[in-house]
């Protein structure tokens, strides 16, 4: 079955047997090879081993869900597949999450060196953080995406434009903070001590995976014991996200209330911008730090996403982050070990 042989290779995915994994995936698209879920979860097995050229042509089968099947349905022009797209104008569709789209944001600057007018279609409240993108990409609110030739999803940039592990990082740093909100940020975040440092560890509660990525904020509690450092939370508090008290750590300061009340990321991008180092698990925030270029350090699971990889502390995508990862699952507590560890001497 099918079915089963998939389950069975996500276990090994979860060991963290990527191989393995591959292998039973392949089978069970050889059963079933009109099952897009198993071909995506093949994809995502191969990303997460690093077969980036096979894996981001399967990855294609994220669009056959319903969701995004429907989003793209509503665009009357034609789907750009790679073809020669000279004195075009491509609309280019941001998918998924906010980490998503500022991880793969990166390529869209390389269709205007192929010719083409780019436009980059995301949320009203991503809007303004993307127009530091680049100044040859056009920015538009996805609700009411502007006249344009073709469209392609972002995330299919990789597979469309046949890049590869080389490239990915080119061009890092790609975003950048507003000048006047890092002049204010830099004011209050203030402080003479020796390490100033962001933290987050909270994703989007609503994702069925989040279980993995997300840390209980009571297990940060050693980095909080580093001495001669101040952190600052970088978080903001959205309905359902699990609660935090930071009781009598005067060394632990919530900026969350302040942040991006209007704009996702523009604030945080200007606090990220004035402080020495970002700690964070799976969320958005490692990828704005890491696409500004600012040094940061991902808490990751045994399982984690395909795009951490596994056995490496270093990844692929952005060169000043590095990797702590748990060494069994569930095991928080040495992974922050780790961390305060290496952040005593950093």
């Amino acid at each position: 079955d099918a079915r089963l042989l998939a389950n069975r290779a996500l276990a090994h995915q979860f060991r963290g047997d990527a191989e393995r994994a591959v292998a039973l995936f392949r089978d069970a698209v050889a059963r079933a090879p009109d099952d897009h879920v198993i071909r995506f979860n093949l994809a995502q097995a191969l990303l997460l081993s690093g077969h980036f050229e096979e894996g981001f042509a399967l990855f294609e089968a994220r669009l056959d869900e319903p969701e995004p099947a429907a989003r793209f349905a509503g665009l009357k022009t034609p789907r750009w597949n790679g073809e020669d797209p000279s004195g075009k104008t491509i609309l280019v569709v941001a998918e998924q999450g906010h980490g998503d789209a500022i991880q793969f944001v990166r390529f869209v600057p390389a269709l205007a060196r192929r010719g083409v007018r780019p436009i980059l279609a995301t949320t009203a409240r991503m809007t303004r953080l993307l127009r530091q993108l680049d100044e040859t990409v056009a920015i538009a609110d996805i609700a009411a995406p502007p006249v344009h030739d073709l469209h392609v999803p972002l995330l299919s940039l990789p597979h469309v434009l046949a890049l590869d592990e080389r490239t990915f990082a080119v061009g890092v740093p790609y975003l950048a903070a507003e000048p006047g909100l890092v002049e204010r940020w830099a004011g209050r975040l203030g402080g003479e001590a020796k390490r100033r440092v962001g933290i987050a560890w909270q994703g989007n509660s609503a994702y069925e995976w989040d279980y993995l990525r997300s840390i209980p904020f009571e297990r940060l509690a050693p980095l909080f014991d580093v001495p001669d450092t101040e952190f600052y939370v970088l978080q903001r508090r959205e309905p359902g996200d699990a609660g935090f008290d930071l009781g009598a750590r005067a060394n632990v300061h919530d900026l969350g209330p302040e942040l991006d009340r209007d704009d996702a990321f523009v604030d945080t991008a200007a606090a990220v911008a004035s402080l020495d180092l970002v700690i964070s698990s799976d969320t958005a925030i490692p990828h704005l730090a890491g696409a500004m270029a600012r040094p940061v350090w991902l808490l990751t699971s045994s399982a984690p996403d395909w795009r951490w990889q596994l056995g490496r502390t270093d990844n692929v995508w952005y060169p000043t982050m590095r990797l702590f990862r748990q060494p069994a699952p569930g095991d928080w507590d040495a992974v922050v070990a780790a961390a305060a560890a290496a952040l005593s001497v950093f």
